[in-house]
């Protein structure tokens, strides 16, 4: 409001529960995280595959999730702050088990 800048934003609404955040339109990150194997541990493993051209769009967008509880009729908007979330990653695990899936659930 401050600056008049404008820019555009991807509003995600989930349910409670962990967040998700599915932003892999292109669907480059998830053959990229296969290759690398189901768990991937320690911070200077995880900043290189985060450094990949792969992710390079996924750091390009702006999120906005929107946290609800249907049945409360409670909400809460969270501003995800990719930086400190991915300078505070140190490891990247394949849920297993999730059937009905379209694509692999990674936990970071």
């Amino acid at each position: 409001m401050i600056t008049k800048a404008e820019f555009p934003i991807s509003l995600k609404a989930y349910g409670d529960g962990p967040l998700q955040l599915s932003t892999d339109k292109s669907f480059r990150m998830f053959p990229q995280l296969e290759q690398e194997g189901d768990d991937i541990i320690g911070q200077a493993n995880v900043q290189k595959i985060l450094n990949d051209p792969v992710f390079m769009e996924f750091r390009n967008i702006n999120i906005l999730p929107l946290i609800y509880n249907e049945k409360n009729q409670q909400y809460n908007i969270l501003v995800f702050d990719y930086n400190r979330t991915m300078g505070e990653t140190d490891n990247i695990r394949r849920e297993r088990g999730k059937r009905g899936r379209k694509h692999p659930v990674y936990r970071f």
